[in-house]
Protein backbone atom coordinates (compact mmCIF):
# COMPACT_ATOMS: atom_id res chain seq x y z
CA UNK A 1 0.00 0.00 0.00
CA UNK A 2 1.09 3.52 -0.73
CA UNK A 3 0.22 6.76 1.09
CA UNK A 4 -2.49 7.53 -1.49
CA UNK A 5 -4.21 4.24 -0.65
CA UNK A 6 -4.17 5.07 3.06
CA UNK A 7 -5.63 8.53 2.39
CA UNK A 8 -8.41 6.96 0.31
CA UNK A 9 -9.28 4.54 3.13
CA UNK A 10 -9.61 7.49 5.50
CA UNK A 11 -11.47 9.91 3.24
CA UNK A 12 -13.68 7.51 1.28
CA UNK A 13 -14.36 4.87 3.91
CA UNK A 14 -13.94 6.72 7.21
CA UNK A 15 -11.28 4.40 8.58
CA UNK A 16 -9.42 6.11 11.41
CA UNK A 17 -5.72 6.75 10.74
CA UNK A 18 -4.67 4.79 13.83
CA UNK A 19 -6.16 1.66 12.21
CA UNK A 20 -4.09 2.02 9.03
CA UNK A 21 -0.45 1.01 8.58
CA UNK A 22 1.63 0.88 5.46
CA UNK A 23 2.93 -2.65 5.09
CA UNK A 24 6.41 -1.36 4.28
CA UNK A 25 6.77 0.01 7.81
CA UNK A 26 7.17 -3.61 8.95
CA UNK A 27 10.17 -4.17 6.67
CA UNK A 28 13.10 -5.25 8.84
CA UNK A 29 15.46 -4.18 6.04
CA UNK A 30 14.18 -0.59 6.19
CA UNK A 31 13.41 -0.23 2.49
CA UNK A 32 10.76 2.42 3.14
CA UNK A 33 7.08 2.61 4.08
CA UNK A 34 5.68 2.36 0.55
CA UNK A 35 5.81 -0.71 -1.62
CA UNK A 36 5.64 0.17 -5.31
CA UNK A 37 2.76 -1.36 -7.23
CA UNK A 38 4.17 -3.25 -10.22
CA UNK A 39 0.93 -2.65 -12.13
CA UNK A 40 1.46 -2.91 -15.90
CA UNK A 41 5.00 -4.13 -15.57
CA UNK A 42 5.43 -7.35 -17.46
CA UNK A 43 8.90 -8.09 -16.18
CA UNK A 44 8.94 -11.15 -13.91
CA UNK A 45 11.84 -9.68 -11.96
CA UNK A 46 9.68 -6.69 -10.96
CA UNK A 47 6.81 -8.91 -9.77
CA UNK A 48 9.15 -11.26 -7.94
CA UNK A 49 10.83 -8.32 -6.19
CA UNK A 50 7.45 -6.92 -5.09
CA UNK A 51 6.35 -10.36 -3.88
CA UNK A 52 9.52 -10.85 -1.85
CA UNK A 53 9.20 -7.41 -0.29
CA UNK A 54 5.55 -8.03 0.64
CA UNK A 55 6.46 -11.44 2.07
CA UNK A 56 9.25 -9.91 4.18
CA UNK A 57 6.91 -7.19 5.46
CA UNK A 58 4.17 -9.68 6.37
CA UNK A 59 6.72 -11.69 8.34
CA UNK A 60 7.85 -8.45 10.02
CA UNK A 61 4.25 -7.60 10.89
CA UNK A 62 3.55 -11.05 12.32
CA UNK A 63 6.73 -10.84 14.40
CA UNK A 64 5.71 -7.44 15.79
CA UNK A 65 2.05 -7.88 16.68
CA UNK A 66 0.10 -9.67 19.32
CA UNK A 67 -3.25 -8.91 17.66
CA UNK A 68 -3.38 -12.44 16.29
CA UNK A 69 -2.60 -14.15 19.57
CA UNK A 70 -5.63 -16.16 20.68
CA UNK A 71 -7.14 -15.14 23.99
CA UNK A 72 -8.34 -17.69 26.49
Amino acid sequence: MEHDHARALMSEHGIPPDRISLLGTFDASGRGAEIADPFFSYDEVVYRSAYERIRDCIIGYLDSTDELTPTR
